[in-house]
């Protein structure tokens, strides 16, 4: 089987995994403090540029909400292009506490050497440092 042809031109550029459940974040966030559905929300890069993505599906209640996002790779040949990235935020009395792990098919990490604890979710740190800036 032949490699797809490259696009001519520019190629369309699209967004990480990370800034999908970044903007989840937010977008879940906000439904609970606004008590509505996020529709977009913009995102801040690692390289502090903004990005607006929009928000696939987004269900709240007074303390806990649910929204995902559709992955968009762009023209890059990206195995996770589609994906649905879903989050679930829940508000606890733990002011300025934020805790992140990871949900169905959010691996765990099993050996030394991603910089990450063995056990914990793994998700890389500048997704996670995109989240918590982000929320």
């Amino acid at each position: 089987m032949d490699p797809p042809e490259k696009p001519k031109g520019n190629l369309r550029t699209g967004f990480t995994t990370g800034t999908s459940a970044a903007a989840a974040s937010v977008a879940a966030v906000l439904s609970i403090i606004n008590q509505k559905k996020t529709e977009s929300v913009d995102v801040l890069l690692p390289k502090k540029s903004r990005i607006t993505i929009n928000i696939n599906s987004c269900e709240f209640e007074k303390n806990k909400a649910h929204c995902s996002v559709i992955k968009d790779a762009g023209d890059d040949p990206d195995v996770t292009h589609g994906a649905e990235i879903i989050v679930n935020i829940e508000l606890t009395n733990e002011i300025g506490e934020i805790e992140i792990d990871g949900g169905e098919g959010v691996g765990r990490v099993t050996k030394p050497g991603l910089g990450l604890e063995i056990g914990s979710a793994a998700i890389n740190p500048t997704p996670k440092k995109m989240i918590l800036e982000n929320v």
